[in-house]
C-alpha cells in the first residue's frame, strides 16, 4: 500500500525538481574601447546592432528601437545584456581635440557567457578606415 503510494509521488517530485532547476539562459556582452596604445577610453559612446541568427534580420521593436547605446566607464567597458543569442554589430566613435575616431566589431553572443569585445578606435583619416557610421561625418 505504501509503496504503490510512493510510485504515484515520485514522478509528481521529479517534475516538481526539474522545473525549479531551470535557470534562464544569458547573454551578456561586455564591449571595450581602447587607443592604439591599449589604455581604455572612457566617456566614449558605444551603439550595438543586433542581428536575428535565424532571419539574418536587424532586430527592430518599438522597446528595441534599432540601436542599443551606452557609454563607457573607467575602464573603457561597457555591458549589455540581451536574452537571445544574436550576432551583434558593436560601432563606436570618440571625437578628441577636434580629431575624429572610431571602430566596428562583429560577435556572436554565445549563451550563458559574457562575450568580450576589444574596439581599437582609429582616425577617420586612416586609409580604408571607415567611418561613415560617425555623426560626425554628416
Amino acid at each position: 500500500m505504501i509503496l504503490s503510494k510512493m510510485n504515484k509521488i515520485y514522478p509528481f517530485l521529479f517534475l516538481i525538481l526539474l522545473t525549479s532547476c531551470y535557470e534562464e539562459p544569458f547573454y551578456d556582452l561586455t564591449i571595450t574601447v581602447e587607443n592604439s596604445e591599449l589604455e581604455p577610453i572612457s566617456d566614449a559612446l558605444v551603439s550595438v546592432q543586433v542581428v536575428d541568427i535565424d532571419s539574418g534580420h536587424v532586430i527592430v521593436e518599438e522597446i528595441l528601437e534599432q540601436f542599443y547605446e551606452g557609454v563607457t566607464n573607467y575602464n573603457g567597458e561597457v555591458l549589455f545584456s540581451f536574452e537571445n543569442r544574436a550576432l551583434v554589430t558593436a560601432r563606436t566613435c570618440y571625437n578628441v581635440d577636434g580629431a575624429n575616431f572610431c571602430a566596428e566589431g562583429h560577435v556572436y553572443l554565445e549563451e550563458n557567457s559574457n562575450t568580450k569585445v576589444r574596439l581599437m578606435l582609429q582616425s577617420q583619416e586612416i586609409e580604408n578606415n571607415n567611418c561613415i557610421f560617425c555623426d560626425f561625418l554628416n
